[in-house]
């Protein structure tokens, strides 16, 4: 029984994976199309203000935190919420007085998630704005190396 058991969780523990990995994907693609479209159709003032080299690297990360979150991510929190029903629903059903008493601690454990959320997204925020200013950064110096070897004058620089 338990064998079979193991093979079900192994089988729709994989399903899940691959099924949110490819609804990921897509979705990607599908903004990635879009964000293009709609860069086609900015001003040319738009560019003028923003740095296009920023811009590239912000792009490829939002979109490959987007991928992040709707691939794994979505199917792991339906997965810990339904553990979590289920796993009070067993146990008030077998152990019904030790339940309540582990009920006390949900508003504590809720509060420390909260914070822990706020922490976790004041600091993906600087990470993004950090990243793609060293990106800008990169490409411009990357560009200094081309002009400088497209002249010959490597070793004067």
């Amino acid at each position: 029984m338990m064998l079979y058991l193991g093979f079900v969780m192994w089988f729709m523990s994989w399903a899940q994976v691959t099924l949110w990995a490819i609804f990921a994907q897509r979705i990607s693609y599908k903004t990635r199309m879009i964000y293009f479209d709609k860069c086609l159709h900015l001003d040319a003032a738009f560019y003028d203000e923003n740095n296009p080299n920023e811009m590239q690297a912000k792009i490829s990360k939002e979109i490959a935190a987007i991928q992040r979150g709707l691939g794994e991510k979505v199917g792991n929190t339906i997965m810990s919420v339904s553990m979590c029903l289920f796993g009070f629903a067993f146990a008030f059903y077998w152990g019904w007085k030790l339940s309540l008493i582990l009920c006390g601690t949900i508003p504590v454990l809720m509060l420390t998630g909260v914070g822990m959320a706020m922490s976790l997204e004041s600091g993906v925020t600087q990470m993004m704005r950090a990243y793609s200013q060293s990106a800008g950064y990169a490409e411009q110096a990357l560009n200094a190396i081309r002009v400088v070897h497209s002249y010959g004058q490597e070793d004067l620089e």
